[in-house]
């Protein structure tokens, strides 16, 4: 993955200009609260650009926090929407697919970083990482463009997803406890169709 890339993105794009943008990430947080994950349990979030699942997890009372992410222009930005709060946060800039976690997750979220992995040696690293941040019994919750979504993002091209697609790629090392789909809307009004899988680990 290209750091550079999306140092540019970042730096030349406000949030409304970024098709991922959303109000609230209503959809994770639900499935959250289906998980029943402790304040205390140690999350996760890929590929985070600004955060916004961290953000509204910090709300709700959430203590272990990390964020992870590329590009250092994103995790800056991140940082300064959180202010001294940002404090709480643990901060990494690092490609996924080579990650070594400092510590076992209860709950690896990705919204929208897997289906960049085009190649599927990439994308086995990145099934790999994840096994190994994840604790017994994790959970890891990714979504990606599902199979009628769009074909590239950002200028780039990605890898589309059926939901059994989606679920297939984590096996065997992960079980698929639930398979939704999602129907994003960019701020510019654009519809993105979404497939998300949630994932327990092996």
């Amino acid at each position: 993955m290209d750091a550079d890339h999306w140092n540019r993105i970042y730096a030349s794009k406000a949030a409304e200009e970024l098709s991922w943008t959303q109000p609230a990430p209503s959809f994770a947080l639900q499935r959250v609260a289906e998980l029943g994950l402790p304040f205390t349990a140690p999350v996760l979030e890929v590929g985070a650009g600004e955060a916004p699942f961290t953000r509204a997890l910090l709300a709700l009372g959430y203590t272990d926090l990390t964020v992870l992410d590329l590009s250092a222009t994103a995790l800056a930005r991140a940082q300064a929407l959180l202010g001294p709060a940002a404090g709480a946060v643990r901060w990494v800039e690092a490609d996924v697919t080579a990650f070594a976690a400092p510590q076992p997750y209860q709950l690896w979220y990705d919204r929208a970083t897997f289906h960049f992995l085009t190649d599927p040696e990439a994308s086995g690293r990145y099934v790999a990482a994840a096994h190994a941040a994840l604790a017994p019994g994790g959970y890891l919750l990714v979504g990606t463009f599902a199979d009628d979504g769009p074909e590239r993002c950002s200028g780039l091209a990605v890898r589309r997803y059926s939901a059994a697609e989606l679920a297939a790629a984590f096996a065997p090392q992960f079980t698929c406890l639930e398979l939704a789909h999602e129907a994003h809307t960019t701020p510019w009004g654009a519809p993105q169709p979404f497939v998300f899988a949630t994932l327990q680990r092996v």
